[in-house]
């Protein structure tokens, strides 16, 4: 049997329906606000993970240095491929400086991407989550910046020293305090990496916890 609704039947039917329409946008805008976080937040580890391959690579490059310096040695009994340039060291120099101008690209992206972070409406999104990870992120792009100079630095003093082990005067001593004096320079900068090793740990797992946290969220 059909029932002939009334008017007051109507404005009922009208309420509920705003209210679902109303409930309906609360709920894709949490879905929205999720959305980008979850985006900003795997846009933040693709580029901290940069910079850790970026790290990496130097580090083999300075282990592949010893070698280098050694055959460069044999090669030129008067190292003339140290006073021109020639020695594999220097495109060892030109890699890692290649890699130092990448970290830097990529910390410039983190900070972009912690920005967005940010800039959400954390009223719809799980933010003493977010505020963990982007703290552990700017620790470690701290940490980062802390290297940098000082490891562009080092290039410089590995280029300049190189080169001067191919002057007319050098003798034993310019190779022996040369090495000495990069040898320390190096270890001081290996002390500033320190950190970071426990802030990449850090940072995959606060990101891990915010990530679940989006995903209930969005299941909810």
């Amino acid at each position: 049997m059909v029932k002939i609704m009334q008017k007051g039947d109507v404005n009922v039917i009208k309420r509920r329906l705003w209210i679902l329409l109303a409930t309906s946008v609360v709920l894709t805008g949490c879905s929205d606000e999720a959305e980008k976080a979850q985006t900003a937040t795997d846009e933040l580890a693709v580029s901290k993970e940069a910079v850790i391959v970026s790290l990496n690579a130097i580090q083999q490059n300075e282990s592949a240095m010893q070698k280098q310096f050694d055959e460069a040695l044999v090669a030129d009994e008067e190292l003339v491929n140290f006073k021109d340039g020639t020695a594999p060291l220097f495109e060892n120099i030109a890699t890692r400086e290649e890699e130092v101008a990448n970290i830097e690209e990529n910390i410039e992206a983190m900070k972009g991407h912690i920005q967005d972070l940010t800039e959400l409406d954390y009223e719809a999104i799980p933010s003493e989550e977010i505020n963990n990870l982007t703290r552990v992120a700017q620790s470690f792009i701290s940490s980062v910046e802390a290297f940098v100079p000082a490891y562009e630095n080092q290039l410089q003093e590995e280029e300049k020293t190189f080169t001067s082990f191919g002057a007319e005067d050098a003798n034993f001593n310019t190779l022996y305090d040369g090495v000495n004096a990069l040898n320390s320079i190096s270890n001081d900068n290996l002390k500033i990496l320190e950190p970071i090793i426990d802030l990449s740990v850090e940072f995959e797992t606060q990101k891990d916890v915010l990530t679940t946290a989006l995903t209930k969220d969005k299941d909810n």
